[in-house]
């Protein structure tokens, strides 16, 4: 958390809960590390700006087998709802780095690059979040004006994997990366809404997004689809400024990539820190409301009932396996049942739910 006057307070929020954080305590320590790197991941690039190596300390294992995070722009179609096949046959222009300049901010390094190509310009903002953080986030703002054009990011995992992960809601479908027959060669570009990851045993890679939903994740690489310029049915609707959050994640391949699970779901759910004056309260400094003791069970959402004063608790397993979790509801309530997706209770929760490949269980508290 910012402190007042400059550096960073560590809060440890757990999940769905909060905790409390005093700005006019012990600052967290500034990074150990002289060049761009952390206790997990060490960075390096090309004269280009692009990612020349991205090596995994803990797995001792260097993560990119060519240059990563490009800024690709192919020629695209005009029509928004379509585009090319074979847009991938001639070859991509780059966008050019103009500037590139590293600022540390107490435990957090960044290198924030500019780039430019044609009418636009794109910033991206790299940073290591602390000493301890397993993921390269990148921040990115760019500012589009560009017609039947399309800008991808790429990258050149050091992963031989012939399927590809793609998570969704409520799981993840596995797709090819081969393109022998018809059917592999349709499945040019796939979508995933948090992660896409690629393993072989002993090495897992992820990226992360914030909203991007667009992939190429074939043999000669992977891509996330990030802008357009196409003029059908809208005319230039991607023109103008855009933000977006993306992350690069490796872990040791574990099946059901539990890892980019986790990341990206913090991706997409920002802590949000809020100011209050010294009070008391019957609340601990820091409390976690509900919660699973399964890190492959993931609490998608909690609500009011529909029909009635009872709370809802959306769970699921996230990982591709069977599964049992306690759901610690640590607030006052009546009481706690199984539910259908409607909302009508089943049976009373009475212990440990169980959970099949990728099952939705529903907890209906009274």
């Amino acid at each position: 958390v910012p402190a007042p006057g400059g550096g960073y307070v560590e809060a440890l929020v757990p999940a769905n809960g909060y905790a409390v954080a005093d700005l006019a305590g012990e600052k967290a320590a500034p990074s150990r590390y002289a060049d761009f790197e952390n206790d997990v991941l060490r960075v390096a690039f090309a004269e280009d700006g692009s990612l020349s190596s991205l090596y995994h300390k803990g797995l001792q294992r260097e993560l990119l087998e060519g240059a990563s995070n490009r800024l690709l722009l192919y020629a695209d179609s005009d029509d928004a709802w379509d585009f090319p096949y074979d847009y991938r046959s001639m070859p991509p222009k780059t966008a050019r780095l103009e500037s590139s300049r590293r600022l540390d901010d107490g435990p957090i390094k960044k290198v924030v690059q500019t780039y430019s190509y044609n009418k636009s310009t794109i910033e991206l903002t790299l940073s290591l979040a602390g000493d301890d953080s397993p993921r390269l986030d990148i921040e990115a703002s760019v500012d589009w004006h560009e017609e039947c054009t399309m800008l991808r990011i790429g990258f050149a995992p050091a992963v031989a994997s012939d399927t590809v992960d793609c998570e969704i809601q409520f799981g993840a479908i596995s797709r090819t990366t081969r393109s022998n027959t018809e059917y592999e060669q349709a499945q040019y570009e796939v979508c995933a809404h948090n992660w896409v990851a690629l393993s072989e045993r002993g090495l897992g890679f992820a990226v992360l997004s914030d909203s991007k939903y667009g992939w190429h994740a074939k043999k000669d690489g992977l891509e996330m689809a990030v802008l357009r310029g196409t003029r059908f049915p809208a005319v230039l609707p991607d023109e103008g400024r855009h933000a977006f959050r993306y992350a690069i994640l490796a872990d040791d391949g574990e099946a059901g990539h539990p890892a980019a699970v986790r990341e990206g779901k913090l991706l997409n759910s920002r802590i949000v820190a809020a100011p209050a004056g010294v009070h008391g309260g019957k609340l601990p400094a820091s409390h976690s409301f509900v919660r699973s003791d399964n890190p492959a069970v993931v609490i998608d959402g909690v609500k009011k009932a529909e029909d009635s004063d009872a709370l809802v608790v959306r769970t699921y397993e996230a990982c591709g396996g069977k599964a049992e979790a306690d759901i610690q509801l640590a607030f006052p309530h009546g009481g706690a049942s199984l539910a259908g997706l409607m909302e009508n209770p089943l049976e009373p929760v009475t212990g440990k739910v169980a959970y099949g490949r990728f099952e939705i269980q529903t907890l209906l508290v009274d």
